[in-house]
């Protein structure tokens, strides 16, 4: 459905600062996978490796604390397929600021850490270094 200026409804809504939803899409950390996930999506990022790689790969996403023995490992990646465990959920979207660039609108806010977080109103994600924020987005 085409809007305001051509664009979508919903850039059209957005950039009225009326509040839409969109869908974002996360790689789900990987302490927060279990073994089993963790072994799936080792296996889909690197179809072409061998198992031994694959056990040093996992050793390294576990801080190299793994949990289990390479014989475990090679157990479950026997048994398991390739998953690369991605999240998608629904946000509520209100944009903040302009790309300067772009043109795209984007909501962003300060983390508790210091970093600005963003969020496009097409779902993509991202965060922005504070020294080139002021030259990259323009307040709404």
């Amino acid at each position: 459905m085409k809007g305001w200026h051509g664009e979508s409804a919903r850039h059209a809504l957005a950039a009225r600062g009326i509040p839409t939803i969109v869908r974002v899409r996360r790689q789900i950390p990987s302490p927060e996978l279990s073994d089993v996930h963790l072994v799936q999506r080792i296996k889909a990022m690197y179809p072409t490796e061998d198992r031994n790689a694959l056990y040093t790969r996992f050793v390294q996403e576990r801080d190299l604390k793994p949990g289990i023995d390479a014989k475990e490992f090679y157990e479950i990646y026997d048994m398991v397929g390739s998953n690369l465990h991605i999240e998608d959920r629904e946000v509520e979207f209100k944009a903040t600021h302009r790309d300067k660039n772009t043109g795209t609108l984007v909501m962003i806010w300060l983390d508790d850490e210091g970093i600005y977080r963003l969020v496009t109103d097409y779902g993509s994600t991202g965060s922005c270094p504070s020294f080139l924020f002021k030259d990259t987005y323009e307040e709404l």
